[in-house]
């Protein structure tokens, strides 16, 4: 089954759900545990429903790169519910409506810090108590620690506003990502011996420190090996528009008009501005050459 996501709360309409919730912001090793969990649980004629509670702020993963990353999981819908829906529901009110009568649920796999409701006024007892009457199974899961502190979504936008996007992947169990269509630019590279493919973020999206990073492309083509800058490109460009912009080593298909995914794998240097278009070109190779 293909995981279809779900923005419409009133959409909602799934029979023997197996259910996990949370902000699944990065879809990090702690939510790794709880879907495995769920995975765990689920039978022949179930579904896995990950309700994602959207902050409506800016996200480490956006809706459809945290598609592309749950698909390998089996997951089979994921919910993107605003969380000011659950903030106005009592306790009560959002187990009877979202989660028996939207979700038909029978188990729900839920962190050891979860609250939920109005004024974070239900935890997991709250859930387990109703759920004792009303038929479901409530499994809680601790944190997961490393290194002495938790791994959490907060600490993980810390290590990407310093570039450290190798400890970020670690923590979330895998890489830091954009996608989306390849649009033209300037096409500046195309003329020094560089062509690069640019995608420019969604406004949601999470952005990293602006800098050059070591990173993989996933085309139609297959995997490669690039260079990527993020930020505005000080040297050629003063419209100060925000770019992702990847020179893929060993490639020279056209990708304009298609979808990528850009994988961050290791920061290289942070943005600069050259004196000139020749001091930018030496930067780019000693650049392919770090990574070489």
């Amino acid at each position: 089954m293909i995981m279809k996501i779900i923005r419409d709360i009133d959409s909602l309409s799934i029979k023997n759900s197996i259910v996990t919730i949370g902000k699944f912001d990065g879809l990090h090793r702690g939510h790794d545990k709880l879907i495995s969990v769920a995975k765990s649980l689920k039978g022949e004629n179930d579904s896995i429903v990950i309700i994602a509670l959207d902050l409506g702020n800016q996200e480490i993963l956006t809706v459809d790169e945290k598609k592309s990353v749950l698909e390998t999981y089996g997951v089979d819908y994921l919910a993107e519910i605003p969380l000011d829906v659950v903030r106005e529901l009592s306790p009560e009110a959002f187990i009877s409506e979202i989660l028996i009568d939207k979700l038909d649920t029978k188990c729900i796999v839920v962190g050891d810090d979860f609250r939920f409701g109005y004024g974070r006024s239900g935890d997991t007892e709250t859930l387990k108590e109703i759920g004792q009457e009303k038929g479901f199974t409530v499994y809680v899961q601790e944190r997961i620690m490393d290194d002495e502190d938790y791994i959490s979504s907060s600490r993980i936008r810390t290590l990407l506003d310093e570039g450290n996007v190798k400890e970020a992947n670690r923590l979330m169990g895998h890489e830091f990502l954009f996608s989306g269509t390849v649009t033209p630019g300037k096409q500046l590279g195309r003329t020094i011996g560089f062509p690069t493919v640019n995608l420019y973020p969604d406004e949601k999206k999470y952005v990293p420190l602006y800098g050059v990073y070591e990173s993989r492309v996933v085309t139609k083509y297959g995997e490669y090996r690039g260079i990527t800058n993020i930020g505005i490109r000080p040297t050629v460009d003063d419209s100060q528009k925000l770019s992702v912009e990847t020179y893929i080593l060993d490639f020279e298909k056209d990708l304009y008009g298609d979808i990528i995914y850009v994988y961050l794998k290791d920061f290289i240097r942070a943005e600069k501005k050259f004196s000139d278009v020749q001091e930018l070109m030496e930067q780019i190779k000693a650049d392919i050459l770090s990574i070489n």
